[in-house]
């Protein structure tokens, strides 16, 4: 009961952020399914620990902390959007939210939709791979390897400047997108949080 419970929360908090209007993304700011190349700055992406490629564009901004509105990644090139990819995504904030919610330094707080103007910051981004084995992988080996792939960013809300930039992937044997899409989050929040520091 507690987990149909949780799940219609995200549900609905997912339902809620992606139908409200929200002010400081702007219409131009959001890019259209498929233009990933316009979340990443023209600058190299470097490696970092907690992302595969992740930098951290104002490390002063980012220390200062504050609420965090965590929109749901879209669809990108070649993902096709569905129930599954939104499960995905709302993993992916849950993995987030986890992640600062754990964090003892109490820097970001996730803000609902109902006070998105009180966002400090935005994390967006699209899913870029949701790859499961072909049926003959899994019916010859029985088994396969799943793999998550996302890119996106984070921005001041008011004025829009990006402040990170990451892209991340993992895969698995063993573990569900919902799964993956909850560590993509938790890789996510880790290197937000790394900026801190």
């Amino acid at each position: 009961m507690r987990t149909v419970i949780k799940v219609g929360c995200f549900v609905s908090l997912f339902l809620m952020i992606g139908c409200a209007h929200i002010p400081f993304l702007g219409k131009s700011s959001q890019p259209a399914v498929g233009a990933v190349e316009s979340i990443v700055p023209e600058q190299p992406v470097e490696s970092n620990r907690f992302v595969e490629k992740g930098r951290i564009v104002d490390a002063s901004r980012l220390r200062r902390g504050k609420n965090v509105a965590v929109i749901p990644f879209k669809a990108g090139v070649g993902v096709e959007a569905n129930e599954e990819l939104e499960r995905v995504t709302l993993m992916i904030v849950k993995g987030i939210a986890d992640t600062f919610a754990d964090d003892q330094r109490g820097l970001f707080t996730i803000v609902t939709a109902e006070n998105l103007e009180a966002a400090d910051f935005a994390i967006q981004g699209h899913v870029t791979s949701l790859k499961g084995p072909s049926r003959v992988k899994r019916w010859v080996l029985l088994k396969g390897h799943k793999m998550l792939g996302v890119d996106g960013k984070m921005i001041d809300a008011k004025t829009g400047e990006t402040v990170a930039v990451f892209t991340d992937q993992v895969t698995s044997q063993t573990e569900n997108y919902k799964d993956l899409g909850h560590q993509i989050g938790k890789n996510i929040g880790l290197f937000v949080l790394s900026g801190t520091e």
